[in-house]
């Protein structure tokens, strides 16, 4: 359609994208891409839906954060415009936001929880490794209700159930992680369920009441 004209006549060629995301209204469309195969060096630009160029406004990956407001490159919170908010202490890759804003999970065991206060008006932000990550695979996202997580790799794709612990819900029962990774997948997520019953009681109450 139109729109998937303008944003795809903003891209060059040549160019490696490699990731796009739609932002939460729509109207905006974050996207990764590398000049060439030969290099890892990801920019991150943004464009608009209905036309006009497209903006860089950093390097690293581009996770939308729920309001809207700000985009995760892997380490660093930044605006609309490229301007870095917050560095947080670890590097989550292939990012993906929970509804609520609260936590990113990423690939391979990156889990960090972000917390925002306003002080005199002025947002103040702080992040946490979480010990257990849960949807530690390749790519995982967060469901809408914020209480499962979607992940793939090697042994299929499967569904992360946050609030029961149930790591083996396979969507492609012709492959599975095995009995060993699916072991393995449960003690790290206990780790996770027992870190929001004693340090984010909030969180933990509104998995329960999303059952």
């Amino acid at each position: 359609d139109k729109s998937r004209k303008l944003i795809t006549s903003e891209i060059g060629t040549r160019e490696s994208i490699g990731h796009a995301e739609f932002s939460p209204d729509g109207s905006k469309v974050a996207f990764v891409s590398r000049p060439s195969i030969a290099t890892l060096d990801w920019n991150v630009w943004l464009i608009d839906v209905k036309g006009g160029g497209r903006k860089w406004i950093g390097k690293g990956y581009a996770a939308w954060h729920p309001s809207g407001k700000y985009i995760f490159n892997g380490d660093t919170l930044m605006d609309l415009d490229g301007k870095k908010i917050h560095k947080f202490p670890i590097i989550v890759s292939s990012p993906s936001f929970s509804p609520d804003g609260n936590y990113l999970v990423g690939n391979y065991g990156g889990m960090l929880r972000i917390k925002k206060t306003v002080v005199d008006g002025k947002e103040k932000w702080e992040g946490e490794k979480v010990p257990g990550a849960p949807g530690a695979d390749v790519c995982p996202k967060w469901s809408p209700c914020g209480r499962y997580i979607i992940n793939g790799w090697e042994g299929g794709v499967s569904l992360v159930d946050l609030l029961y612990g149930n790591t083996e819900i396979s969507l492609t029962p012709e492959q599975t992680i095995g009995p060993i990774a699916s072991m393995n997948a449960c003690r790290e997520l206990r780790k996770f369920r027992e870190y929001l019953q004693t340090n984010d009681i909030e969180s933990w109450n509104a998995l329960v009441k999303a059952h």
